[in-house]
């Protein structure tokens, strides 16, 4: 059986895990919250203020998975790049 080419590089166990991806499942837990926020709160003001704040973290957290899956020049620069067919993983 051959592998399928992808430009998902971070493999863990036999599936490759792609930003994309993490982004949606990120995206939906966040829709699963903001509703939750919508019931719980009566007052306009207040349901607006906590839904920006929760809106914001998981923009800063998707912000930060998109950094560090997508380094920049700069980054890769200053670092050492390895491949990741030289990283052994334990099992």
């Amino acid at each position: 059986m051959t592998e399928k080419k992808s430009d998902c590089p971070i493999k863990i166990k036999e599936e490759k895990l792609c930003y994309n991806e993490v982004q949606t499942q990120i995206k939906f837990l966040q829709g699963k919250i903001l509703t939750v926020i919508d019931a719980s709160y009566n007052d306009k003001e207040q349901r607006k203020a906590v839904k920006d704040l929760i809106n914001n973290f998981f923009s800063y957290q998707l912000n930060w998975i998109y950094d560090i899956s997508h380094p920049n020049i700069e980054t890769l620069n200053e670092h050492q790049v390895i491949s990741l067919d030289e990283i052994k993983v334990k099992e």
